[in-house]
């Protein structure tokens, strides 16, 4: 796709599996709107040609050209859908994507004064968090899962979550009243569908980490890690977010294995220990009194120290579900 036909932005922007409906933006005053109008005239005219997003960097092409002509409260919201795309493109890229999101939001909202925009910059925020989220997720499975199938679809799913995410915030930039004049001129394909070039590229990617035990314990802790330190930035910054059910609907679905990923290691270690020392106990004769006595001290000790962690395990979930909470 050439960037000619990107500027000329045709139509509607659909899924090409799912029709979205685009919501009509609303404006805080008639000369905003008429500014917005303005600025958008350039770049919304409907077109006869359709144009096709299929990859990533069309999708990176398209937004650009819209983040060029945006009004200043959107184009924030359009760089951070930029920086996740540059995220999912990138394996190697040092991640910064979240906070760059937070810092991007704080900044379209103190942009505006209307509050209906508000909840729509906030709206599509969320989208990104999710879908950044979900992508770290499917990161993971394709390095762990040897099963193909299983990890082709969570790709495709997640490249479902991509299309509606930059088709929700490209809405913003797109003026309320030209909506359903410009009714079918942009299709954006799912960029992860199975015969897609960067279905293949990500695939391949990081199916090369499957079956090395090293480097997925790497990754592994990496995620839950990162995973944990965005719940706890969830929570810091719960009030500029809003309510959400979609961020609440994520901590809970990873508050438990991030608490177990925390502690199930050292408590299964534990446990090891405790198995062995009452092994070592029971294969002892009664002259061995002295041996015993010192095994059963260790034994105790091993006990406090495994109630110890099952209640920090514990302590850690429920603080994540109070965050999680928050969010109602």
């Amino acid at each position: 796709m050439k960037i000619a036909d990107l500027k000329k932005i045709g139509a509607t922007i659909s899924n090409i599996t799912n029709d979205i409906k685009l919501p009509e933006l609303k404006f805080n005053n008639k000369a905003e709107k008429e500014s917005q109008s303005s600025q958008k005239e350039n770049i919304t005219q409907p077109t006869e040609k359709k144009i096709v997003i299929s990859s990533l960097d069309d999708m990176s092409l398209w937004l650009e050209n819209l983040s060029q002509d945006s009004p200043i409260t959107v184009k924030s919201a359009l760089e951070s859908q930029l920086e996740i795309i540059r995220y999912i493109k990138s394996p190697t890229l040092i991640d910064t994507t979240f906070d760059t999101l937070i810092l991007n939001l704080k900044k379209s909202l103190s942009l505006t004064d209307s509050e209906d925009m508000k909840n729509e910059i906030r709206e599509r925020f969320t989208l990104m968090m999710q879908n950044y989220i979900f992508f770290l997720d499917a990161r993971l499975q394709t390095s762990l899962s040897s099963k193909n199938k299983e990890s082709k679809a969570l790709l495709n799913t997640a490249g479902e979550m991509l299309c509606k995410s930059v088709i929700s915030t490209a809405t913003l930039a797109i003026p309320g009243g030209q909506l359903a004049s410009i009714a079918s001129g942009i299709i954006i394909k799912n960029v992860f569908s199975s015969d897609s070039k960067d279905f293949t590229q990500f695939f391949n990617i990081f199916k090369l980490f499957q079956n090395k035990q090293e480097e997925i314990e790497t990754k592994k802790n990496e995620f839950y890690t990162t995973i944990k330190n965005i719940i706890l930035k969830f929570d810091k910054y719960h009030e500029l977010i809003g309510p959400s059910i979609l961020i609440n609907g994520i901590i809970e679905r990873y508050a438990e294995p991030v608490s177990d990923y925390a502690f199930n290691s050292s408590i299964n270690d534990i446990n090891t220990e405790i198995s062995n020392i009452q092994k070592e106990i029971s294969s002892l004769n009664l002259i061995q009194f002295n041996k015993k006595k010192l095994l059963n001290e260790q034994l105790s000790t091993l006990k406090s120290h495994l109630n110890d962690e099952e209640s920090k395990k514990e302590q850690l979930y429920k603080s994540l579900i109070q965050i999680a909470e928050k969010f109602n």
